[in-house]
């Protein structure tokens, strides 16, 4: 079970989320274990509680606490994983991460890492966005952190 803030709350709430949503996994396990990703336990807890939701922070709210203006993020494993096993493997490799597609935002793959932490990765970008996914959640939604460039 994730523990959310408030606010990260409230906007998962408007997506379709709550504490007790479990949705199968099966479908995009099974599409990606095909595509080479290595499916982790963590990565099963998320999207059971997370897949699928389309996420719209609340942008339109004038807010000094933002570092960054959020985007709308869809967390679709298989929109973002697939036929792009080529590219998240070099990350894997190149900084030692086990990596599972989680989905997109803006033009950047979102992805766990089988240690708990989320990364966002594009052409020559890769970030992380948070230690945890609540952490993750709250960059990507509330956008008072901004995410570390590794990259």
């Amino acid at each position: 079970m994730f523990s959310f803030d408030y606010e990260v709350k409230r906007v998962l709430e408007a997506a379709g989320w709550s504490e007790t949503r479990r949705v199968s996994t099966d479908e995009w396990v099974l599409v990606l274990k095909e595509e080479g990703y290595t499916v982790f336990p963590l990565a099963i807890e998320v999207l059971e509680n997370l897949g699928g939701l389309k996420v719209v922070p609340a942008i339109d709210k004038p807010d000094d606490r933002r570092l960054f203006s959020p985007s709308p993020f869809h967390l679709d494993p298989v929109i973002a994983g697939l036929g792009e096993f080529d590219r998240i493997s070099r990350w894997q490799g190149k900084f030692g991460l086990t990596l599972f597609p989680l989905g997109e935002v803006g033009w950047y793959f979102l992805m766990l890492a089988s240690d708990g932490r989320v990364f966002a990765g594009a052409d020559g970008n890769f970030e992380v966005v948070g230690d945890t996914i609540e952490s993750a959640m709250a960059t990507l939604i509330l956008a008072q952190n901004r995410p570390m460039v590794w990259l």
